[in-house]
């Protein structure tokens, strides 16, 4: 659960691609639930490397991570940085730094859903900023989808 008196300075979404070869040949909302950010992401300190395009934060931004117009987590960012790096033979154009203490999986959000409920929101499919007065509704509606664990 979202703690409702959450602190952040933004809301992103990050769209995650399957392009990306970590996620290649799997079914993601049970990757995702299972091994990567719940295992993965902690083993590796909450270092999200990605493989195209990433995003400038600032710190303390509450990411929501989308797959196939939907989102499927949660996580406090603490920072970015651009840096190459290679991992298991893919080169990855940098990081996100991801509070572990923070990730929550829960039963997709699509963005159709979003869209109703934040009517004003300009979304992208690429990377969204959901403005900060719409934290109560985001956090709303991820401890609703973490209740319902039907997924």
């Amino acid at each position: 659960m979202i703690d409702e008196n959450l602190s952040c300075k933004e809301i992103r979404i990050f769209a995650m691609s399957k392009d990306e070869p970590r996620f290649e040949n799997k079914t993601l909302l049970i990757y995702s639930k299972e091994k990567f950010f719940l295992k993965d992401l902690v083993n590796e300190k909450g270092k999200f490397l990605y493989y195209r395009n990433g995003m400038n934060i600032s710190g303390d931004t509450l990411v929501l991570f989308k797959f196939d117009r939907q989102i499927i987590a949660s996580a406090i960012v603490k920072k970015s940085e651009k840096e190459l790096e290679v991992k298991h033979g893919v080169e990855h154009k940098g990081a996100l730094y991801i509070d572990i203490s923070t990730i929550e999986v829960f039963k997709p959000i699509s963005i159709s859903k979003l869209l109703k409920e934040i009517p004003n929101l300009r979304y992208s499919t690429r990377v969204t900023n959901i403005p900060i007065e719409n934290l109560d509704i985001i956090i709303q509606l991820i401890n609703k989808n973490i209740d319902n664990k039907n997924y």
